[in-house]
Formats: C-alpha cells, sequence, structure tokens
C-alpha cells in the first residue's frame, strides 16, 4: 500500500504543468495591452498592419508530448504579443531545442528517464487594422 501511494504521489509531480517561458522586444508603437485570446497566428502576411516588436515563446516538460509544448510555447508568445497590445503574430520560425539535462525519476524499484527537448516558436507582433 506504501508503494502504491509513493507510486501515485510521483505520477502526479512527473505529470505536472509545462513551464512556459517567453520573451518580448518592443520596435513599433505603443499601444494599450490585449489579451492572448485575441491574438491570431498568421502563416502569411495580412493586407494592412503595423509592426509592434519580436516576440517568442517556449514550452519545456519531460514528460509530455511534443504536442503539448509546442502548445504551451505557442499559448505563451500570444501572452508575450499580448503585452505589446498586438492583435496577431506573424510566425517566423517553429522548432525543438534540446535541452542540457536528462530528467531520472527513481520510486522505489522503478526508474524513469527522458531526455528534455523544449519547443520554441517566435514571431512578429503585429497589430492589424479592420
Amino acid at each position: 500500500m506504501k508503494n502504491l501511494l509513493i507510486i501515485g504521489l510521483a505520477t502526479f509531480i512527473l505529470s505536472g504543468c509545462v513551464i512556459q517561458r517567453g520573451t518580448h522586444i518592443r520596435i513599433g508603437e505603443f499601444r494599450q495591452p490585449t489579451t492572448a485570446d485575441s491574438v491570431r497566428l498568421y502563416y502569411s502576411e495580412p493586407s494592412d498592419y503595423k509592426i509592434l516588436g519580436m516576440v517568442t515563446g517556449e514550452g519545456s516538460h519531460a514528460f509530455v508530448s511534443d504536442q503539448t509544448r509546442l502548445n504551451a510555447a505557442i499559448s505563451r508568445m500570444k501572452k508575450e504579443a499580448a503585452a505589446l497590445g498586438a492583435n496577431g503574430v506573424l510566425l517566423q520560425n517553429v522548432g525543438k531545442v534540446g535541452a542540457n539535462h536528462a530528467v531520472y525519476q527513481q520510486v522505489g524499484n522503478i526508474g524513469i528517464t527522458t531526455q528534455a527537448h523544449d519547443s520554441i516558436v517566435n514571431g512578429v507582433a503585429i497589430y492589424v487594422e479592420n
């Protein structure tokens, strides 16, 4: 019973939230912040927009899928764009970077090892005129 509790607790800890990091650099006009939900991704240039800045997002966690890390990176990039007052991000790059660490967790006689990779995205924060 004790081992079951330990395994359950370790599983809970290992399945924690994805770590999100991001940055933004303002290079355009100042606008009031928006919400991440109002930021749209663009893969090609819209017809009428203003550049507000450069944004990045990163998603990192060893025990989740690549898609989950990518979703977290995009979510963080949208938050960074919203902080600049953007309503769009012109996507520039999507990729993975190898984290310089491996994760090992042992509970009782069970050991889990994984090599961590971070998903990273970057783009141009823009304000699209209606």
